[in-house]
């Protein structure tokens, strides 16, 4: 019972009273996380670093899964575009599937051409107004070019869609976001570039499963959509790339136009070990391309294989190059030259090409795409030397061009071997001529001490002369002086 003349306690007046001061709290709190994300860090090898890390991880997952699963719709386009039956078959020799064949192989090789050719204008994008804009750009432009795939019905309109579309927004994405990630780290700097590379990998393995399974239940239609859908997460991602902060004693007091830095990036082939570097890995994208646009169709139309079993071999290449892409990135951080690892995965690549003509079963094949594995893996590393090479500062700039060089080797690829088949009824000699390059590609990457021998010899001639000019002009000044007082 209440006792008279006591007050009475109200705990709701306390609580709406602690609400009402708790509630500001919470919103600064939840504005101060915001502004976090949105001011440079400092961060290097910690922190916000790897979290730029996770978001180039989910890039890569979306863009190089959706664009290496091109084979799951491809031949669905193929008999569209021919006006055939839904259930002709893709290996006949038939002309007009033939020719619509080639023309439909190129709508993969235009987005494959856009997205590196075009990394020199993103980077110049990037460095004028920074990555996370241009980044999410790109996603919004990949994604609806993906889902506005599943809706044409000419061949003219999948140009530009998925070619031109997808393409334009996958430059936008790739470059800055992966040429990025050097500026962030200095230790870890290769297994933070691994790592975001190894999303590459694993998206394959999950996308183009997924994407498979939607094609066969339903149609090719269902799983463009699905693709396009799911890279919306991309937009989500480029949120977290969060800028690099910059002192203001280094910040230039006006920014260079898209021009100048295009100019500047194309100016980073006067390094010598760079430009030797960058047109190697180039020749070598020509052999990478032959064996991810035909294993396949050679497996299914040459060897016999069912279509089930030769979707699975990608799968087995992609599965070992993200245990070697892991394995890379941590033995690279330990390594003071890293281009001899670089050096062994290709070489193991192109062996595993050169034996070609005797994989007759699908043993053999798995076998082979493990070699291939290990040889696909060094993508992971290759984001890196750009950095090594150039410097960090112009690392974003160094990889656009890598990107550029390769685009231009890798778009002729799978068409070389094509033209191959088409000559001599067999794929042999293609995959043959993709290995001996790999092979010269790895043994002229030695090139590079050769290099860096002339590279000290002239810094040391350069140090000399300096030193023997300033000794000059000291003994004149001395004898100025001696003059002067005498």
């Amino acid at each position: 019972m209440e006792q008279q003349g006591q007050p009475r306690i109200s705990f709701q007046v306390d609580v709406v009273d602690a609400n009402r001061f708790q509630e500001p709290r919470r919103t600064s709190r939840r504005r101060s996380s915001i502004r976090s994300i949105l001011e440079p860090t400092k961060a290097i090898d910690k922190g916000w670093s790897w979290v730029v890390v996770a978001a180039s991880f989910v890039l890569t997952f979306m863009l190089v899964g959706v664009f290496s699963s091109f084979g799951v719709i491809y031949v669905p386009l193929v008999i569209l575009y021919s006006g055939q039956n839904q259930s002709s078959d893709s290996c006949s020799a038939n002309a007009t599937l033939s020719s619509v064949s080639g023309q439909t192989a190129w709508i993969g090789n235009t987005a494959t051409l856009f997205i590196f050719s075009l990394g020199p204008f993103a980077a110049a994008l990037s460095k004028r107004w920074g990555v996370r804009p241009v980044v999410f750009t790109g996603s919004i432009l990949f994604s609806t070019g993906v889902i506005l795939t599943g809706l044409t019905n000419e061949i003219w309109q999948a140009f530009l869609t998925y070619g031109v579309l997808a393409g334009v927004g996958g430059s936008m994405i790739y470059s800055p976001g992966v040429g990025i990630i050097p500026t962030y780290f200095h230790k870890r700097k290769t297994l933070a570039i691994c790592i975001s590379q190894v999303g590459g990998s694993i998206g394959v393995l999950v996308i183009s499963s997924v994407m498979g399974a939607i094609e066969s239940k339903y149609d090719w239609r269902r799983a463009c959509y699905f693709a396009g859908g799911i890279s919306c997460l991309m937009i989500l991602a480029s949120l977290f790339y969060r800028p690099r902060y910059i002192p203001e004693t280094a910040q230039q007091s006006k920014a260079p136009s898209v021009k100048e830095i295009i100019i500047g990036a194309w100016k980073t082939q006067r390094h010598p070990r760079f430009a030797l570097w960058v047109w190697l890995i180039g020749l070598h994208f020509f052999s990478l391309y032959v064996v991810l646009f035909h294993i396949y169709r050679h497996s299914e139309c040459v060897l016999g294989i069912s279509k089930q079993k030769s979707s699975f071999l990608l799968t087995y290449a992609s599965a070992v190059s993200i245990v070697v892409a892991v394995v890379a990135g941590y033995v690279g951080d330990h390594l003071q030259y890293r281009l001899p690892l670089l050096q062994f995965l290709i070489f193991i690549g192109g062996i595993g090409n050169v034996f070609f003509p005797l994989y007759q079963t699908y043993a053999d094949l798995i076998g082979f795409m493990i070699l291939f594995g290990i040889n696909y893996g060094y993508l992971a590393m290759m984001s890196i030397f750009p950095s090594d090479f150039v410097g960090v500062d112009e690392a974003v700039n160094a990889f656009s061009i890598l990107s550029f060089t390769s685009s231009i080797f890798g778009t002729f690829g799978g068409p070389a071997a094509g033209w191959i088949f088409d000559a001599t009824g067999s794929y042999n000699a293609a995959f043959v001529l993709a290995g001996v390059i790999s092979i010269c590609v790895s043994l002229l990457m030695s090139l590079d001490l050769w290099l860096i021998r002339v590279e000290k010899r002239r810094n040391a001639e350069s140090k000399e002369a300096e030193t023997k000019a300033l000794q000059a002009e000291k003994l004149t000044r001395s004898v100025a002086q001696y003059e002067s007082t005498v």
